[in-house]
């Protein structure tokens, strides 16, 4: 009898052990994917806060009349800003460009990621960040899809970012931003002076 209650509770600490085992395991798991979901998230508040800055001065310090919106393609945006707010200068010309479909990102190790390139004046200033997603929309002031650069009023942006790393079962973290930007002085178009 004496040795069947040290079977009995051999098995029951043993299985004590294996649950202790298996929450720590789920709660590191949990912990990464955590982490990889932190990471893609701000991947997408530093891109967005760039993107910001530079889609609000469009057209910025320009000369008057002059269509401040040279390249509209839904991966392709070339437009003319003052983004330093430097009235000594003049307004720099600025290019936000998604290289996908293309070569993918070999900044991380995830195959989804593209660059998006931000190019300030030629090369100076070059930003490349990993997105899985960017699409540019136009439209003009009555809403509808805009057909030509000086008819573009708002631009609607959407991007996604992904984990650079996999967690379980392969899965990449995922965050997504979407936002219409109506800069000022694309609107001071339509009045008449």
């Amino acid at each position: 009898m004496n040795n069947l209650g040290i079977v009995i509770s051999f098995i029951i600490g043993g299985l004590l052990i294996i649950s202790i085992l298996t929450l720590n395991a789920r709660v590191i798991q949990n912990s990464g994917e955590t982490v990889l979901n932190m990471s893609a998230k701000q991947s997408v508040e530093n891109i967005t806060e760039i993107m910001r800055r530079d889609f609000q001065r469009i057209g910025y310090n320009m000369a008057t009349g002059t269509n401040p919106i040279q390249v509209f393609t839904s991966n392709r945006i070339i437009f003319w800003a003052d983004i330093d707010n430097d009235k000594s200068t003049n307004a720099k010309m600025i290019t936000w460009q998604f290289n996908k479909p293309g070569n993918p990102a070999n900044a991380t190790e995830n195959p989804n990621d593209y660059e998006l390139v931000r190019t300030v004046s030629g090369s100076t200033k070059k930003i490349t960040i990993p997105l899985v997603e960017f699409e540019l929309s136009y439209f003009n002031s009555e809403g509808d899809i805009a057909t030509n650069a000086s008819e573009i009023r708002t631009i609607s942006v959407a991007l996604q970012s992904q984990s650079p790393q996999t967690y379980s079962n392969n899965e990449y973290s995922s965050s997504f931003w979407e936002k219409t930007f109506s800069p000022p002085n694309l609107k001071l178009q339509d009045i008449e002076w």
